[in-house]
């Protein structure tokens, strides 16, 4: 067959004649393997600085939302949960106090009811509610809004652990079950503190601005353990 003349002719034959493997071979090894290893590892770096700035994006805008939110209203927040737990009694009648502000009279659940429904002219009923749990409840879904993944966490725990209560428990039981209360609170307050104001505490600091009796062993250790409880299970549940 006959071969073509001009450019391409000499490209044919540049590539027939036996030394140009010797050209080919560096131009392969050392400009054009280097050159695509060059645009993958371009590629993968451009997808991970994309990846960094849709996090970092991310991150600004919480900074902004929670700058958006009165400082007051957060520090108000913490100070609600500190409260519950250094003065649980006064604060609950508190919450209490606030709750039946707010409340329709005939949704209150008073001591000694003998019906826990209300009748609504639709035809339908709604159930009675008692102002400490109806503040409360206000308080853990305040605490849901502006709380991260762990401090929600803990706050779904506690509820659970409030529902789960048995009618009659043993002096030892209810002391533990009062303790892993207090244990809940503690967290949720230090969990708080890390997610608004970026502070790290120890749980057994706070404890020990209410507890008395945090520093006999027999208490602490079980202070202790209920602490370790809570944390384990709210790792198992990640």
């Amino acid at each position: 067959m006959e071969k073509g003349t001009g450019f391409w002719a000499k490209v044919n034959l540049f590539v027939e004649m036996p030394f140009s493997q010797y050209l080919l071979l560096p131009l392969v090894q050392y400009f054009i393997i280097p050159l695509i290893l060059l645009w993958i590892t371009y590629k993968g770096a451009q997808k991970g600085i994309e990846k960094y700035k849709h996090a970092n994006t991310k991150e600004l805008k919480i900074d902004d939302y929670y700058q958006e939110v009165s400082k007051d209203e957060l520090v108000g927040l913490i100070q609600d949960w500190t409260d519950l737990f250094q003065q649980t009694e006064l604060k609950m009648k508190v919450i209490a106090d606030d709750a039946k502000k707010e409340m329709p009279k005939y949704l209150i659940l008073k001591p000694g009811d003998s019906k826990n429904t209300v009748d609504l002219e639709d035809g339908t009923s709604i159930m009675k509610v008692s102002p400490d749990v109806y503040g409360l409840g206000k308080l853990i879904m305040k605490t849901w809004i502006y709380g991260k993944g762990k401090t929600t966490s803990l706050l779904a725990d506690f509820q659970q652990h409030n529902y789960n209560k048995e009618e009659s428990l043993t002096e030892i039981e209810l002391k533990e079950y009062n303790t892993k209360l207090l244990a809940y609170i503690v967290l949720i307050n230090v969990s708080l503190r890390k997610d608004l104001m970026n502070i790290d505490s120890n749980p057994f600091d706070l404890a020990k601005l209410k507890l008395n009796d945090i520093s006999v062993e027999e208490n602490f250790n079980m202070f202790k353990r209920m602490i370790n409880q809570i944390e384990m299970e709210i790792k198992d549940a990640q």
